[in-house]
């Protein structure tokens, strides 16, 4: 546990809830349904159901973030996590359209994992026109955002998947890329890869103002994780804070009748300003 615990994300769990597998490997309460036809996936809750204590968890992270550096707060952040499936793209995404819908301010959500790209799936986008056809091919940016329906967000895909993302996130036109919209975007949340499985997280970390890394309970492993922050750090890295995932409590059921009944199966964590975990 990290010695510094700012807040919590939990679900709510009640006898009479039912719990089916989802493809990415969390576990979804049969109750967490998309409200409307926007095509947004019902795991991204700061959309769907703003006013559950989940979305004000990832609230209370947006504004840990900005207590970062109170005086100059990162606004170029990006999310990873030590392995695959611990959630880090469904975080980006939570995140982003919190931040978008209480701030007030243009928000720009970046998917930088180029290998593996999912941040267009829960959002309900095109992948194509995205951040690899700017660095191969110089398309302008204006044609490549992409808008959903939540206000004040803008989405930069990953585009089609390149044969050398390495090479490309790591090249002086991305350096300039992030420059470009940090300068446009009040905030700018990036979503990368996996920091062991390959490089390309390392690379980026050392362009962002800040990396939170997501962990998972009951999968992350400790060693893996020591080894993602010792990666992170040799790349000049700077790991502003954890986001834990998996954590669930329990609400008996007669609570669950006065409106307690909204869950997202085994989805929640917490962010916190230490390197301790």
């Amino acid at each position: 546990m990290p010695e510094n615990l700012l807040t919590s994300i939990r679900e709510r769990k009640t006898p009479e809830t039912k719990k089916k597998e989802k493809p990415d490997g969390f576990l979804a309460t049969s109750i967490a349904y998309a409200k409307d036809d926007s095509g947004i996936d019902a795991r991204i809750v700061t959309y769907h159901s703003p006013k559950t204590p989940i979305s004000e968890q990832y609230r209370m992270i947006r504004t840990n973030l900005q207590r970062v550096n109170p005086e100059n707060p990162p606004r170029l952040i990006a999310l990873s996590s030590s392995l695959h499936r611990e959630g880090k793209t469904t975080t980006s995404v939570n995140l982003a359209v919190a931040m978008a819908h209480d701030l007030n301010k243009n928000i720009l959500l970046v998917d930088c994992d180029l290998r593996k790209p999912n941040v267009h799936n829960l959002l309900g986008l095109r992948m194509e026109g995205g951040m690899s056809d700017i660095l191969t091919r110089g398309v302008e940016l204006d044609a490549v955002f992409k808008k959903t329906r939540a206000e004040n967000l803008t989405v930069l895909t990953s585009g089609k998947i390149p044969s050398n993302p390495s090479e490309l996130l790591g090249s002086h036109r991305m350096r300039d890329l992030l420059v470009e919209l940090k300068n446009r975007f009040d905030y700018v949340i990036v979503d990368t890869p996996p920091v062991l499985a390959i490089t390309d997280t390392g690379i980026l970390g050392a362009l962002v103002d800040g990396v939170v890394v997501v962990v998972q309970t009951w999968r992350t492993q400790r060693e893996a994780l020591d080894r993602a922050r010792s990666f992170l750090s040799n790349a000049h890295a700077n790991i502003i804070g954890y986001i834990l995932t998996g954590v669930e409590y329990f609400v008996p059921g007669y609570l669950a009748n006065y409106g307690y009944h909204y869950g997202y199966g085994q989805y929640h964590g917490y962010y916190a300003h230490s390197e301790e975990v």
